[in-house]
């Protein structure tokens, strides 16, 4: 499944860029930056550093955990076949999703440290309302391709020594649901306000759940 829908993707993206070099009436493209999560699981990142001392012969006195968000990277082409209707393809990078966590017992102190980061594929349908020739609010849905990569490191809190380290992958296959603000700046120009939620899109062993994307974009528009 995994392969036959990155193959579907990059086969509707090389149509896309070429059905743009024929007629480029209503075609866009756009670069993004934004700021991603995943669902926050800082409570079950606890319950398994309490786990690691309890094979130790120990209960953990003391510990906190703390999910810090990725930047984005988004690329994008799309097209308006109509005011109110067009559809997207698309590549989002969640670069690094950190949570680092702390504990300690009677005789161990310890660091984690978790990386995530996440490559999207998507295709998408736009559903929008145009107030003026300038603006465009509109609804994204569509499916994503997710694969994520997870690193783990176990480390003396005190001595830094790290003790333990893991690295995982995951791949799924969702629906993509979206909103968005679109602002056209001149004719060629566009700028775009969007935020993007991809259910389940995380199965990792230490992060599993939901990821979300707040983006800033801009496009240009091909008339």
């Amino acid at each position: 499944m995994r392969i036959s829908l990155v193959t579907l993707l990059i086969g509707a993206l090389s149509f896309s860029l070429s059905s743009i070099a024929k007629s480029s009436d209503n075609w866009y493209l756009g670069f993004g930056i934004g700021s991603g999560g995943y669902s926050d699981n800082t409570s079950d990142l606890l319950d398994d550093m309490s786990a690691y001392h309890f094979s130790y012969g120990e209960i953990a006195m003391y510990g906190e955990a703390q999910q810090n968000p990725s930047s984005v990277l988004n690329l994008y082409v799309g097209r308006w076949f109509s005011d109110t209707q067009g559809y997207e393809f698309g590549y989002l990078s969640i670069d690094k999703v950190q949570v680092d966590g702390e504990t300690a017992g009677s005789t161990l102190a310890i660091r984690y440290d978790i990386d995530g980061s996440s490559d999207v594929m998507y295709a998408s349908y736009l559903m929008a309302k145009q107030y003026s020739n300038q603006s465009r609010f509109y609804g994204k849905l569509g499916i994503y391709q997710a694969t994520t990569n997870e690193k783990l490191v176990i480390s003396g809190r005190d001595t830094g020594i790290v003790v333990a380290t893991d690295s995982v992958n995951s791949s799924v296959t969702g629906l993509l649901v979206g909103l968005g603000y679109n602002y056209e700046m001149s004719d060629s120009l566009g700028l775009r306000v969007n935020f993007d939620f991809l259910p389940s899109a995380i199965k990792g062993d230490y992060f599993e759940g939901s990821a979300s994307v707040l983006g800033l974009s801009l496009n240009y528009q091909f008339k």
